[in-house]
């Protein structure tokens, strides 16, 4: 047995399969999963909103104005802008 350790010991290929089984057998507790799902999330909607956001550089229509409801339900349009959504709505 003590040979056959030896061997995967010094064997790189026999090295890193046997890291990669280890790393594929460990599960992350529920809490660490939890957290990184959150970090993940709020990652998401950070980037949704600034992309919609983004995309928008002149309000003139309808649609232009739906893409922005969210972010104006939230305050987190620039006074402006809001007043323009405001407007339109109106």
């Amino acid at each position: 047995m003590k040979h056959q350790e030896k061997n995967r010991a010094t064997n790189p290929g026999e090295q890193l399969d046997h890291a990669l089984n280890a790393m594929r057998a460990e599960q992350p507790d529920q809490e660490t999963m939890n957290t990184a799902g959150e970090r993940v999330w709020q990652r998401v909607s950070q980037e949704a909103s600034f992309a919609s956001t983004a995309q928008v550089v002149s309000i003139r229509g309808c649609e232009d104005v739906r893409s922005l409801l969210a972010q104006y339900r939230n305050g987190q349009l620039a006074p402006a802008r809001a007043l323009l959504v405001e407007s339109h709505l109106s």
